[in-house]
């Protein structure tokens, strides 16, 4: 093809691999829709889709090898990764494959040009397993294999008959996930949060000084566990009995959170306005406190409990003032705008920083 020409004269050269990945996840794309029309009648149609998949494990794994020392393409391979399970039922995902991608051939391949790159291998890394987290427990919930990216409709008119009409052949309710899947989804989580520790240990390790890198990475952290990681695994836990036969739930959602917000804003000094910020949000959207800490209890909102969670609110805010102060910008500013410049141009997913001057948080907050 035109493009194993190309490759093969320019075989060192970033923007030729790219070219090539997008053209094939394009034909994936194209391929998946008519099988899903012709409802998997056509064999060759089947057969055809295989053949692209393949190809694209093929192209991925040689860009990488040409090009080691580029993120866009290391984390296209990782999505290649995803992208070959999500349409292959033969093939079972597993979070440590994208994990020893980023790790064993990016990290310790030593061929990234900077530090930055290496924080945002391992963020690729982790967003790619958090889509498949996404995806997982959309398709295992909706009766149609609704897939995460799928859109919903809020409000009324269009969006509403046509859900009524989808609803004539469904119940309209949201299934349970079956054991293999749930047991599947936590195992995912598990990996993730492991993906997460060997991230802060080699930022730790490799760049001691970097603590503004380390912040963005908890920062991605501290929100995954607050709306992602922790409601799962409380909504998919088991309860036990504690020492004093009361009902405790196994996975500790809220201890964890907290801890990863905690670490946000002690990480680097001083603390970035938006790292205060994403914890004041975080605990305003808290429906219900103990009322001596943060720990989410399951009882009826109340005057003196909405009460109690401003009454959090106004501490944190308290801190986040004391905590921060107005400077020039800093090279956590500069390594955001960096980071935020390779997103607007598609280098590669998943933003871990503000987007923003310490300035312009600060007035924010």
């Amino acid at each position: 093809s035109v493009y194993e020409r190309a490759i093969s004269e320019c075989p060192t050269v970033e923007s030729v691999w790219v070219s090539y990945i997008l053209h094939l996840l394009k034909l994936v794309k194209n391929e998946t829709t008519a099988t899903s029309s012709n409802k998997g009648e056509n064999v060759s149609t089947s057969t055809l889709l295989t053949t692209y998949l393949r190809r694209i494990e093929s192209v991925s794994n040689r860009s990488v090898r040409n090009c080691p020392y580029s993120v866009t393409l290391f984390d296209y391979k990782m999505k290649c990764i995803d992208i070959v399970a999500e349409h292959d039922p033969s093939i079972v995902f597993d979070a440590e494959n994208i994990a020893n991608v980023a790790k064993k051939e990016a990290i310790e391949g030593k061929f990234l040009p900077d530090k930055e790159s290496y924080l945002k291998v391992y963020l690729s890394a982790i967003g790619v397993t958090k889509r498949r987290i996404l995806t997982k427990v959309s398709v295992g919930t909706s009766h149609g294999n609704t897939q995460y990216d799928d859109a919903d409709g809020v409000d009324g008119r269009k969006a509403v008959a046509k859900k009524k009409r989808q609803q004539q052949h469904t119940d309209g309710s949201i299934k349970e996930l079956d054991t293999e899947t749930e047991q599947e989804v936590m195992d995912i989580i598990d990996d993730l949060r492991e993906v997460y520790d060997e991230a802060d240990s080699f930022l730790r390790k490799s760049y001691v000084e970097w603590t503004e890198g380390r912040a963005m990475l908890w920062k991605d952290r501290a929100e995954a566990e607050a709306y992602l990681l922790s409601p799962l695994m409380r909504s998919l836990g088991d309860e036990e009995d504690d020492a004093d036969g009361n009902r405790k739930e196994k996975v500790p959602g809220a201890d964890e959170v907290e801890k990863c917000f905690e670490k946000l804003v002690r990480v680097h000094h001083p603390s970035h306005p938006d790292s205060w910020l994403a914890y004041v949000r975080y605990v305003a959207s808290k429906k219900s406190f103990n009322a001596t800490s943060f720990h989410h209890e399951q009882m009826e909102e109340s005057p003196g409990n909405t009460i109690v969670a401003l009454r959090k609110v106004r501490g944190l805010y308290r801190r986040a003032v004391q905590c921060v102060k107005k400077q020039k910008m800093t090279q956590y500013d500069e390594t955001v705008e960096t980071i935020d410049s390779n997103i607007q141009s598609g280098g590669w997913s998943d933003s871990a920083g503000s987007g923003r001057s310490y300035e312009m948080a600060l007035h924010c907050l």
